[in-house]
């Protein structure tokens, strides 16, 4: 699949989850974010640590822990 399909996808699927289950602020920026950092590495699998997430997000661990959670779950 084209990778702006891809894209695409990913954000509409976000949007349907989003309608039937809002997943509140932090996973919003989670999810994002990790598109955000998928772009930039040209479309290529990222991996990122908890605290460079927490730091780049301005977010507890343990925030993001449960947003990571919620986005896991929505699928």
């Amino acid at each position: 699949m084209h990778t702006e399909n891809k894209k695409n996808n990913y954000l509409k699927k976000f949007w349907q989850t989003n309608e039937k289950q809002a997943l509140g602020s932090s996973a919003t920026a989670l999810y994002f974010f990790i598109l955000y950092l998928w772009k930039k590495n040209n479309y290529k699998e990222v991996e990122i640590s908890e605290y460079k997430l927490t730091s780049s997000l301005k977010l507890a661990r343990q925030t993001i822990h449960i947003a990571k959670k919620q986005l896991a779950k929505a699928q």
